[in-house]
């Protein structure tokens, strides 16, 4: 049973390193910035009481209801660093309603910097990277699939930002 925040960010870092090579690889240092972490959460309960061990050391948690299931953004106090940046947000999320989804880290988003997204799309698919389109009602996103089975999320735009706009507007 883990029994704070810190030591459940542990658990992503050895992927975030796995990034890091991929991101120097394939020359993304200076063209991608990191976003955000994934955790899926394989019951409600696993959801709650992680969402809890944030709740206090975290800058805030933001709660939504995205594709029948709650999603939690959190605003971590200190950032996972890594070398295109810092994650600085953790998005958890509640079981899928076809409760596929396991415990895990599963992926990280990165956002395009000095480059457009459709640019750094044609530059990865330049240097050989397989990407999958993934088509959402909310969010879509170029995906490649490291060796480990971590996902790396190549996206439009920060999620604080697309919250910001689509979710925090006044009436």
């Amino acid at each position: 049973m883990l029994q704070s925040a810190q030591e459940l960010l542990e658990k992503v870092k050895p992927y975030l390193v796995q990034v890091d090579h991929f991101c120097k690889e394939y020359e993304l240092i200076d063209k991608v910035q990191a976003d955000h972490c994934g955790l899926k959460c394989s019951t409600t309960e696993v959801y709650e009481s992680q969402r809890k061990l944030f709740e206090y050391t975290s800058r805030f948690v933001y709660q939504s209801i995205i594709s029948q299931r709650r999603i939690s953004i959190i605003g971590l106090g200190n950032g996972l660093t890594s070398a295109i940046g810092e994650y600085n947000y953790l998005e958890l999320s509640d079981q899928k309603p076809d409760g596929s989804q396991k415990d895990m880290f599963d992926h990280c988003e990165v956002v395009p910097v000095g480059i457009s997204y459709d640019g750094l799309i044609a530059f990865l698919k330049e240097r050989g990277v397989i990407l999958k389109e993934t088509v959402k009602l909310h969010h879509t996103t170029y995906d490649t699939v490291l060796p480990s089975g971590f996902i790396i999320k190549f996206s439009r735009e920060m999620l604080v930002d697309k919250i910001k706009r689509e979710e925090m507007f006044l009436v």
